[in-house]
């Protein structure tokens, strides 16, 4: 009885109890990594954004066999409000074209990292799968 009593503080304090009363959304990001791995032209720049280094990583050094990426390099970022500046570093750089990877970004962040992308160039072509996308950016 003690033990379940010293139990009930610790339960409510918790903030994983709402995921027993709401389902937990997953992502799929597999499709989209394998598309970009996919497209035809190769030698384009990936920048992942911070929500997506998880997928990305996994599927690309952990998953048996690998998803490897020809691209001049890949980037792992911490928020999406970086893109305008690198994206005008990107450009000095030369870069005409990028890859931007993003998984599990929800609600008004998912809005602001849609606004952000527009905002650095013109979207050419969006791969998209449950909670997963990649966009590929023209300059």
């Amino acid at each position: 009885m003690l033990i379940l009593l010293a139990m009930v503080p610790s339960i409510l304090g918790r903030t994983a109890i709402p995921y027993f009363f709401k389902s937990y959304e997953l992502e799929h990001s597999r499709p989209v990594i394998q598309a970009i791995q996919a497209y035809p032209e190769k030698d384009i720049p990936v920048y992942v954004i911070h929500n997506g280094m998880p997928a990305f990583r996994f599927y690309t050094q952990l998953h048996e066999p690998p998803f490897e990426i020809e691209a001049p390099f890949i980037r792992f970022g911490i928020w999406s409000d970086q893109l305008p500046q690198l994206a005008a570093e990107w450009r000095e750089a030369g870069v005409k074209k990028i890859w931007i990877f993003d998984s599990h970004t929800f609600g008004e962040e998912l809005e602001r990292v849609t606004r952000d992308i527009s905002l650095i160039g013109k979207t050419d072509t969006i791969i998209r799968a449950s909670n997963s996308a990649g966009y590929l950016v023209e300059f």
